[in-house]
């Protein structure tokens, strides 16, 4: 996922237009990779276990 921030944005690193995250990773391309593993990751989870419940506003 592509973002588009501004140099000196409060959610960005210092000096950096990437967004803080729970990674503490201050590369945008790094950042990327590792996102799109994650994602993939869980996809599979939940292809492999699908959710049973009604997703819905009640659930939440």
């Amino acid at each position: 996922m592509k973002y588009s921030t501004k140099s000196g944005d409060p959610y960005c690193y210092p000096d950096s237009t990437v967004l803080m995250n729970k990674f503490n990773i201050t590369d945008l391309g790094h950042l990327q990779e590792i996102e799109s593993e994650i994602t993939y990751v869980k996809l599979a989870q939940l292809q492999k276990t699908p959710f049973k419940d009604k997703f819905d506003l009640r659930y939440l």
